[in-house]
């Protein structure tokens, strides 16, 4: 009787676990603090991305600490928008996320009225310091466009920063690490 048990709440426990597609491997995040000139942070920001490519927008509020994060982002090319009450709004344009990317960006909002508005001019270099993952987007034009020996996209794969390829033999056939 407890093995027919056990037999019925095994299939039940699997027919119940969700299954999920990896998302993540395909999407990015911008996160980082909000805060004032005095370095005190910004509760409450609205924290928004608007994609140059598709028009569509996402916004997050920052907690107590300024904290915000803006996850699951397709790659492509935002403008944020970062606003508070009594606060002058922040505008950042250009900002580019590749595949898998963690941009983490802070930002300092200037004391106003709300009516009042900052545009930033250029970018910063979008650095990973949040683990020590390397990744590479091939785009389709960058390979319409690159003269490939033998028109072979396995050939590509030698193009990633940090990949070693040793130098393979008849016996020896090689790898990447």
């Amino acid at each position: 009787m407890t093995h027919s048990i056990l037999k019925r709440l095994s299939l039940f426990a699997f027919l119940a676990t969700p299954v999920t597609t990896p998302v993540w491997a395909q999407t990015a995040e911008i996160s980082g603090v909000v805060s004032d000139p005095s370095g005190l942070p910004v509760p409450y920001a609205v924290v928004g991305a608007q994609s140059r490519e598709t028009g569509a927008a996402r916004s997050a509020l920052s907690n107590e600490e300024g904290l915000y994060s803006l996850p699951a982002l397709p790659p492509g090319s935002y403008d944020l928008t970062i606003q508070a009450v009594g606060f002058k709004a922040l505008h950042q344009n250009g900002i580019v996320l590749e595949v898998d990317q963690r941009a983490n960006l802070n930002f300092t909002l200037p004391v106003g009225s709300a009516s009042e508005r900052v545009s930033v001019e250029g970018t910063a270099l979008l650095v990973n310091t949040s683990d020590a993952a390397v990744s590479t987007v091939i785009g389709n034009e960058f390979v319409e466009n690159l003269p490939l020996n033998g028109r072979s996209f396995s050939s590509l794969i030698e193009l990633a920063p940090e990949l070693v390829l040793p130098p393979a033999s008849y016996y020896e056939q090689g790898s990447s690490a």
